[in-house]
């Protein structure tokens, strides 16, 4: 966090204000990431989002000038970066909870649920894909992941404010992030000026390696999903050398 002063006039008397502002994605609180969240969908003022952000009331926000503003916003940089972050800052989401750090604990078969469904909401927008999506990753607590309850979390999920979900939404891009970091031979970004979006494009990664298996593809679902990702790194490694 990074200390600020912020110096304003309110009936021609100079005061000011001290308060400390996020310098990076883990230093984001739950409130934060709903009010960029709101930003991104164009729903709040920039006067709301930098009065969440440093923590200070609105109308000290109103009496700055336009450069003031400016030098705040830009203490925000970070925002426009998705850098790698592995933990969920919302922790939980109405009567859901989310997945652990680094999605210690997921198995293979889940993520696949994950990826399917955020890659859908992010081509149709529709609030349903997203209830799907969210449904797939936030769970009950102390419940696993299984296929067939997916139609009832759904349900649940459905309940929970759209901003909320959206605000996950951008969570989980920063944990993608982190994922093609730690397995950079899967998750493989799009070239520069290419049409390909590659945000499913690891899944053909995965059946170009473990697609003829037919017999086991059940059991890979069951793997943790770390245990699996090293494999199919392993099993691209092997393949570039024949």
């Amino acid at each position: 966090m990074k200390e600020v002063v912020i110096e304003y006039r309110t009936f021609w008397i100079r005061s000011k204000a001290q308060s400390s502002v996020p310098e990076k994605w883990d230093e984001v609180s739950p409130r934060q990431l709903i009010a960029i969240a709101k930003n991104y969908l164009g729903e709040t003022s920039e006067d709301k989002l930098l009065s969440v952000m440093c923590g200070v009331r609105k109308w000290v926000i109103r009496q700055l000038d336009a450069y003031q503003k400016l030098t705040l916003a830009e203490e925000l940089a970070f925002l426009t970066d998705y850098k790698p972050y592995s933990h969920f800052i919302i922790r939980k989401a109405g009567a859901l909870r989310a997945p652990k750090p680094r999605l210690q604990g997921m198995t293979f078969g889940q993520f696949m649920f994950v990826e399917s469904y955020y890659s859908a909401w992010l081509k149709s927008q529709k609030d349903e894909d997203l209830d799907k999506f969210i449904a797939a990753m936030y769970l009950p607590k102390d419940s696993v992941f299984k296929s067939e309850n997916h139609p009832a979390i759904t349900l649940i999920a459905g309940k929970i404010p759209v901003i909320v979900k959206c605000a996950i939404s951008i969570n989980y891009r920063l944990v993608k992030e982190f994922l093609s970091h730690a397995y950079p031979l899967i998750f493989q970004k799009p070239k520069p000026g290419s049409k390909t979006a590659g945000d499913d494009g690891w899944i053909k990664v995965f059946e170009s390696v473990v697609g003829d298996d037919i017999v086991n593809q059940d059991k890979y679902a069951g793997l943790q999903l770390h245990i699996m990702l090293r494999y199919i790194t392993g099993k691209i490694k092997e393949n570039s050398k024949k």
